[in-house]
């Protein structure tokens, strides 16, 4: 496995705060336009970049090392206890939202469990499994470009069902097939159609020498892939056509350069149990967003929501610090 890199590291915490502004939605006092346009659009990047890490450092080394088999069991029953432990702790927001109920079926609770989690976040770690375990099926298999190509079309699959879908609902055959999808999983942003893809995209980059590859041509492209990409997110969501808005058609390419702007940058510091922090950060900050939710009834100034997102972020880092300090002890 190559050597952590400090860029792909210091980022993590910078895609930790993107996720908690998407359950936030800072700008609301501003304008909701702005939260559309950079909390829902350019702040998608943040989960494919959690993915692409993963894809890089685990996959990319498929098949030419042996003893990658052995570090991927490691890391997904790592995941899974992490998936349990947050289970368990969101159990009780879980009752409260509904997300769980004791009349529901086998079948729904199965679905909750396996593709969306049982709390609006816990989706992710049923994702990365699966998206994980797909990927590394394919690459044993067959070539990345191959896969690549595999993976993208499951994720224009996805795109249909979630910000194409309201175009895509027109054609009666998908309509019925997205039905059908939706039955099975609730939503395509999950592993089977979203996560495969910038997994696959982490395992090409490994696989290219993309040190000292942040050319004056690909900032450009980057430039040029992120303006269609708010323009393509502006006009889906005036017309109110996604029914999520997880995934869009050039957030793939977006992505693919993003990080490999990530992986040349070289800041000064190497920020500390980075992995942990972003980690902690995700897992606990709906907890907090309930709590100062609460607060906001009673105290209006919670009510803006630049105030309030920062004191989510802020009190959800401070906490976990003080968890990972108390560890230490």
């Amino acid at each position: 496995m190559k050597k952590q890199n400090t860029g792909v590291n210091n980022f993590r915490l910078i895609a930790a705060a993107m996720v908690v502004a998407i359950h936030c939605f800072p700008f609301q006092t501003i304008s909701k336009e702005l939260d559309t346009l950079v909390t829902l659009t350019v702040f998608r990047i943040a989960v494919p970049f959690f993915f692409m890490v993963s894809g890089y450092y685990l996959l990319g080394p498929i098949p030419s090392s042996a003893t990658n088999t052995y570090q991927i069991n490691n890391y997904i029953k790592k995941q899974l206890k992490v998936y349990t432990f947050a289970i368990v702790l969101y159990l009780p927001l879980a009752f409260y939202s509904q997300s769980i109920t004791l009349d529901m079926s086998i079948i729904s609770f199965i679905k909750q469990l396996l593709f969306n989690g049982f709390f609006y976040h816990l989706w992710f770690f049923p994702a990365w499994v699966l998206g994980l375990l797909i990927v590394q099926f394919l690459l044993k298999r067959m070539n990345i470009q191959t896969v690549l190509f595999i993976t993208f079309v499951a994720y224009l699959i996805g795109l249909g069902g979630d910000s194409w879908w309201g175009i895509v609902k027109q054609v009666p055959f998908f309509f019925r097939f997205y039905n059908a999808i939706f039955q099975l999983f609730g939503y395509t942003r999950n592993g089977l159609f979203y996560a495969p893809l910038f997994f696959a995209l982490g395992a090409y980059l490994y696989k290219m020498n993309i040190k000292n590859f942040n050319s004056a041509r690909n900032n450009y492209l980057l430039l040029l892939f992120s303006i269609e990409m708010i323009l393509e997110s502006y006009f889906l969501h005036l017309f109110n056509i996604p029914k999520h808005d997880s995934m869009y058609l050039f957030l793939p390419f977006v992505m693919t350069l993003v990080f490999i702007k990530i992986y040349n940058w070289s800041p000064k510091n190497n920020l500390l149990n980075s992995s942990q922090l972003s980690l902690g950060v995700y897992l606990i900050h709906p907890y907090i967003i309930a709590v100062i939710h609460s607060i906001s009834i009673y105290v209006s100034i919670f009510t803006n929501s630049i105030i309030n997102y920062l004191s989510v972020l802020l009190i959800s880092y401070l906490t976990i610090r003080l968890i990972l300090k108390r560890k230490e002890w």
